[in-house]
């Protein structure tokens, strides 16, 4: 396992779910994450570089152990343009995302919030309001970097962003998506509407690109965090 939150391991050692030789090492780990250590590395000692492959590469070699969950998501800066254009670039080559300009990146950097493993940039989200209704947002252009999908970086990135939105008093967040609707209804809790129901700002540049996007919205005032 790449990651794993402080939470799940402590619910592994309670379970005794973990044997040694690696009881000793998450006991360890535990009582690391839950001081002052924001996060520690797990790794298999007989891994010929394993040490210098797990700092120094974005995939690693062992296991990364982390406190906050949310604490590896932050608000952007303009020196992360560059990283978050080249973050998305092979998704939008495939369709995945709607593209996007260096120019159009740094003019929204304020409202995107990216998602850091050791100083590399593994996500991203973007969070709009829209003028016409100010308690109406759009969450998009949320990606994780291939090597870190199906880790929960993706779930981490949209809850943070609907806490966010709610403390800012979004009622409503709308997400389009093309490939994804099964995630966006089982995992983050959305439900399918029609494109008639966007403010009519969104609605007119919904109809004029023409992606053939699925529109879902949710209802921030009484909806739960689901666990996945």
């Amino acid at each position: 396992m790449r990651q794993l939150s402080v939470d799940r391991l402590e619910a592994s050692l309670s379970s005794n779910s973990i044997k040694e030789p690696f009881l000793s090492k998450a006991k360890h780990t535990l009582f690391g994450v839950k001081g002052s250590i924001a996060r520690i590395h797990i790794l298999n000692g007989n891994i010929h570089d394993g040490l210098i492959r797990e700092v120094f590469s974005n995939e690693g070699v062992g296991t990364l152990v982390h406190g906050n969950e949310y604490k590896q998501i932050r608000q952007a800066t303009r020196s992360d343009v560059p990283r978050i254009f080249n973050l998305t670039s092979g998704s939008v080559e495939k369709e995945e995302l709607t593209r996007r300009s260096i120019e159009s990146i740094e003019k929204d950097i304020s409202n995107f919030y990216v998602y850091e493993i050791d100083g590399n940039l593994v996500g991203c989200v973007l969070m709009t309001r829209f003028d016409e209704e100010y308690t109406v947002a759009e969450i998009n252009t949320l990606f994780v970097h291939p090597l870190h999908q199906r880790q929960g970086v993706g779930s981490k990135l949209m809850s943070f962003a609907c806490l966010k939105l709610k403390d800012l008093g979004v009622e409503r967040v709308f997400a389009l998506t093309t490939q994804s609707a099964g995630f966006f209804e089982t995992v983050y809790g959305f439900t399918e509407t029609s494109s008639d129901t966007l403010p009519k700002g969104r609605r007119v540049r919904y109809d004029s690109h023409n992606r053939n996007s699925k529109v879902f919205v949710k209802n921030l005032r009484t909806s739960s965090k689901k666990k996945v």
